[in-house]
């Protein structure tokens, strides 16, 4: 066995535990021992799938896994980092991690507008979608760690919005990329983008329902 395939093997098991752990925190009480530590194991899974895509879309000269790897990494590193540092401020890692993750989604912008002028649309739709998002989420990170300017709306709870946000959205990107290897029963493009969709409206109707709890212990 070559390097490649033990890359390609860690890589799938990885994904494969952070698909089925990550059920696990999503349905347990918040804050909980249960939530905590299946929590530290999704993250822990989703480092290695990060870890592992790199070298093999290095190997593969293949931009579009790099891109993706980071977009999906990121969410989940800042879901991770947005519950250890609450309200504190940003470190040096957080702000390096920003600024590589804006710089990213830019090419992913360009290589997506390029896919689509070309013979290859669908994955050009892919880019130039997740690179919105990528380049949405790390320029509003940039300007809370750059020009201090947080979002009023969610106010000290923030921190939580923002965790429920980025760690859905990881979890959508492992459940797209188990879908985009097994599902083939219909349209490629709606493996990549339909759980978005989903996952979008889902993990709103979640930051809904606690908003209006914490409005509520609060009146």
């Amino acid at each position: 066995m070559d390097a490649t395939q033990l890359l390609k093997i860690l890589h799938i098991s990885s994904g494969f535990t952070a698909l089925l752990i990550g059920l696990i925190p999503m349905f347990s009480q918040k804050g909980g021992k249960v939530h905590v530590q299946t929590g530290r194991i999704y993250v822990i899974a989703m480092s290695l799938v990060f870890l592992t895509a790199l070298p093999m879309s290095y190997v593969k000269g293949n931009i579009f896994l790099f891109s993706i790897a980071i977009f999906s990494y990121y969410l989940c590193f800042t879901a991770w980092r947005m519950v250890r540092r609450k309200n504190q401020s940003p470190t040096t890692v957080d702000k390096i991690a920003m600024v590589l993750t804006l710089l990213t989604s830019i090419g992913m912008g360009a290589f997506g507008l390029y896919y689509v002028l070309s013979d290859l649309p669908e994955k050009g739709i892919v880019l130039l979608v997740f690179g919105m998002i990528s380049l949405i989420m790390s320029a509003q990170d940039g300007r809370s760690f750059f020009l201090n300017k947080e979002s009023k709306r969610y106010g000290k709870r923030a921190w939580f919005f923002g965790h429920i946000a980025r760690i859905g959205g990881s979890y959508i990107a492992t459940f797209t990329a188990f879908a985009v290897t097994n599902l083939e029963f219909w349209p490629m493009i709606l493996n990549w983008l339909l759980p978005t969709v989903i996952g979008t409206i889902l993990i709103t109707r979640v930051s809904r329902k606690y908003r209006k709890k914490f409005q509520q212990q609060a009146g």
